[in-house]
């Protein structure tokens, strides 16, 4: 009876140190969805303390071509406009409209159909969302004093996209009087990210992650209650066990005796 605890108790050892290694396997799992979480909510304030107050990533790419256009040279019988073009952001001062300029063509000479080398700007100097409005301002270049205003259009990063390669091209006005005409012959968008979009999913990835490590420290901790009440019963069996082996020593060396003592009286 004795052998056959102590086999069992030897069987309970094992199970003990089965259990204590896959929570050992469960805290490093916890620890591990813990770094993930602290890492994902570090990618998000490192997003936001990069972009800053940028809403739009990327970069916008562009060809442009003028036709017909206005030719302010006029006065002259054999000179033309030598156009280039600004495209200009609009921002508020002091409750008034002004416009930034943030691209300037290249300027092609003599030409009232010009066609622009691409160019190529980055979106959040030129707007922080894709329907947002800016100026494109055709100028006919002066090499001494200031250059002269051929006619502009307003637009924006989608229409302009709309327009791409499709042939239809956007009058230029000064004065509300039409000057030429633009045509779009490429406008797409290079890497572009909206930020917020970005943080959005950052923080979903570290909630995400936040809850997983919730729910892991929980199964951890269900596990250590689980292991501890293991550990206890298998102390108790333990002085069980250890407590019915004295008494077999003792019933041993009891019958020991016994037969001593019946081998004497046989002797009588």
């Amino acid at each position: 009876l004795v052998f056959e605890e102590v086999q069992k108790l030897k069987a309970s050892q094992a199970s003990f140190a089965r259990r204590k290694e896959r929570a050992l396997e469960a805290s490093n799992q916890l620890q591990e969805s813990g770094d993930f979480a602290i890492k994902a909510a570090q990618v998000v304030i490192d997003l936001k303390a990069s972009t800053g107050k940028k809403k739009i990533l990327g970069t916008f790419r562009f060809t442009l071509r003028g036709q017909n256009l206005h030719n302010v040279e006029s006065l002259s019988l054999v000179r033309k406009s030598d156009p280039f073009f600004e495209i200009k952001r609009p921002w508020v001062s002091n409750g008034a409209v002004q416009w930034e300029a943030v691209y300037t063509s290249n300027v092609v000479k003599r030409n009232l159909s010009p066609s622009w080398d691409a160019g190529e700007i980055e979106l959040d100097k030129l707007c922080n969302n894709l329907s947002d409005i800016f100026r494109i301002v055709v100028y006919d270049y002066e090499r001494v004093g200031s250059n002269k205003l051929i006619g502009y259009m307003d637009t924006s990063i989608e229409k302009l996209q709309a327009a791409n390669n499709s042939g239809v091209s956007y009058p230029i006005t000064m004065r509300n009087k039409e000057r030429g005409d633009i045509f779009v012959s490429e406008a797409q968008l290079l890497n572009y990210v909206p930020v917020e979009k970005v943080i959005n999913q950052a923080k979903e990835k570290a909630e995400e992650a936040e809850l997983f490590a919730v729910g892991r420290k929980a199964a951890a901790r269900v596990a250590s209650k689980d292991l501890e009440k293991k550990r206890k019963s298998l102390e108790k069996r333990s002085l069980q066990i250890l407590e019915a082996s004295k008494e077999a020593e003792d019933l041993k060396i009891l019958a020991a005796q016994a037969e001593k003592d019946l081998a004497a009286f046989r002797e009588l």
